[in-house]
């Protein structure tokens, strides 16, 4: 999916690459609801890191706050945008706050820093822990993705779990002459 807008080129690139990407058998959506309206696509995204930041501030305890979040998301969205953010604190935290209710109810999760392939072996075996067959989850990676990393991901987990990849600049700022004259 595009989760390109962030870091656009522009927005006429970015709807460029979305149109051709609407080809492929495999795009699945983007993240820009105006694109979305637009090319008639379903609109994808998950929770941002500012959600679990702002209930860090204004939950009754920091230590609380994930959970806080979390439930929140739930009694806003109840059948939809079901995938959470996983690194606002660290995996090890998150998964210790993402007990059986929350696991069942959230469609997934999503990698959005450090190792994907060891955060990944955490999701499938938390989800293990708890009993839910993790192929009835998905794994959305967005971190720092080309098609490259996401075809080795997709080849190193796709017999245990559904995937999901949201790339963003490499996709639709990927200009290498205007990195080299920025650096």
């Amino acid at each position: 999916m595009d989760f390109g807008t962030r870091r656009r080129f522009s927005r006429e690139v970015q709807q460029a690459i979305v149109k051709r990407l609407q080809q492929e058998p495999w795009f699945t959506g983007t993240s820009n609801y105006d694109l979305a309206r637009r090319l008639h696509l379903t609109p994808m995204g998950t929770q941002a890191h500012e959600w679990f930041q702002a209930h860090q501030q204004i939950s009754p305890s920091l230590a609380s706050s994930q959970r806080a979040a979390l439930a929140a998301w739930l009694e806003e969205y109840p059948d939809q945008l079901g995938i959470a953010l996983t690194d606002c604190i660290t995996m090890d935290a998150f998964l210790r706050d993402f007990g059986p209710e929350f696991a069942e109810r959230y469609q997934g999760l999503r990698h959005d820093s450090g190792d994907p392939v060891e955060w990944g072996e955490k999701a499938i075996a938390h989800y293990q822990k708890l009993g839910i067959d993790p192929l009835s989850k998905v794994l959305v990676f967005s971190d720092n993705l080309d098609l490259t990393k996401a075809v080795d991901l997709y080849r190193h987990f796709s017999s245990r779990v559904n995937l999901s990849f949201g790339i963003g600049t490499r996709l639709t700022c990927d200009i290498p002459q205007l990195s080299r004259s920025i650096s």
